[in-house]
């Protein structure tokens, strides 16, 4: 990506962490005529996913079942960062 003096851009990123704890890190861009705004350095922490369990009886790849849309709803596709994990189990 490039970006002209004085313009601005987004970027997004999706990141997975091997595990739970504090965390740093830095962004920059390449060099030019202002060094100082180059690297960004960032400090978070990161929390272990969470999972949800759901009790449900319908065919997993029921489309019209209301568990469905539960999991679609909590996790819309597998490319998503939702942080949060569907387990599925049967009520037996």
């Amino acid at each position: 990506m490039s970006v002209a003096p004085f313009g601005s851009a987004d970027a997004s990123f999706n990141v997975t962490f091997p595990q739970a704890g504090p965390l740093t890190g830095k962004a920059s861009i390449a060099p030019d005529d202002l060094r100082e705004d180059n690297v960004r350095y960032l400090s978070a922490r990161v929390n272990k996913a969470l999972q949800a369990l759901l009790i449900s009886d319908s065919d997993a790849a029921d489309q019209q079942s209301a568990a469905f849309y539960i999991t679609r709803a909590l996790v819309p596709s597998a490319q998503s960062a939702s942080g949060l994990t569907v387990i599925r189990r049967h009520s037996q």
